[in-house]
């Protein structure tokens, strides 16, 4: 027996840009005081983060918008602001 769906909706399909690095190193760094709120983004090509796509994920089914998001010319490294303070 064969099942064959069919639809509108095209198939997902995945980037090709991969996530480089983050600064500061999260292996290295205690984030000890609200001030340490930034943070650099790399990835290997251009992507479009926004407020809808980029937040912070608390695990208690909450999450946490950027204070703000702004990248470099070709969208390759972003830089957001989180809001540390509950």
């Amino acid at each position: 027996m064969t099942v064959t769906y069919t639809g509108t909706t095209p198939e997902f399909k995945f980037s090709p840009v991969k996530f480089v690095g983050i600064t500061p190193d999260p292996d290295y760094t205690v984030i000890s005081d609200v001030s340490q709120n930034e943070f650099t983004l790399t990835f290997d090509g251009p992507v479009v983060l926004n407020h809808e796509n980029a937040f912070v994920v608390d695990g208690q089914g909450m999450n946490y918008p950027f204070e703000s998001i702004e990248s470099n010319e070709d969208g390759t490294e972003w830089t957001v602001k989180a809001s540390l303070e509950n």
